[in-house]
């Protein structure tokens, strides 16, 4: 079976046995800003037991481009995640952690950017560059050989540990 994502064309297409099964994508999640200028009345629909992301409008006392956004509980068990984010058309994009068993329809809050000191930048770009360089590490043999080397098995009995066959 394979499947494909077309984030362009919001399309999912899965083949199977010369099957193809065609799926257009919904929306992100999220306010749009070209259906309703009010951003008081957007609301956002978390599913159950699920992170999603979501676009969220900024503060307009937030006069960064790019910074943090801080985490926060918006409702118990409902999580706003911290993360570092770009200000695109007074929109970020960020993740919503719903911990509840039922799906909960929340009002979409604004949220603050706090612009980032000139040291944190240079010490983001230099953790991110180390990063890449080491995923980017290990490129000799063949990506299963990759992904088995990355699998923790210290844990595991001698006689569990998984044998992958290539």
């Amino acid at each position: 079976m394979q499947a494909h994502i077309c984030y362009k064309e919001r399309l999912l297409t899965f083949q199977y046995k010369g099957i193809t099964v065609r799926r257009e994508l919904g929306p992100p999640p999220g306010p749009k800003s070209e259906i309703s200028h009010d951003r008081s009345s957007n609301r956002l629909t978390l599913p159950a037991r699920a992170e999603v992301i979501v676009q969220l409008p900024v503060t307009e006392e937030s006069p960064a481009k790019e910074g943090l956004v801080e985490r926060t509980e918006l409702l118990e068990g409902v999580y706003l995640a911290e993360s570092l984010v770009r200000v695109d058309k007074g929109y970020v994009i960020t993740s919503v952690l719903n911990n509840r068993e039922h799906e909960v329809e929340i009002p979409s809050r604004e949220v603050q950017v706090i612009e980032l000191e000139g040291n944190d930048k240079e010490e983001i770009a230099r953790i991110g560059l180390t990063e890449q360089c080491e995923d980017r590490g290990n490129q000799n043999g063949s990506r299963a050989e990759r992904v088995v080397d990355m699998l923790r098995t210290d844990n595991l009995k001698e006689e569990v540990t998984p044998r992958i066959v290539f």
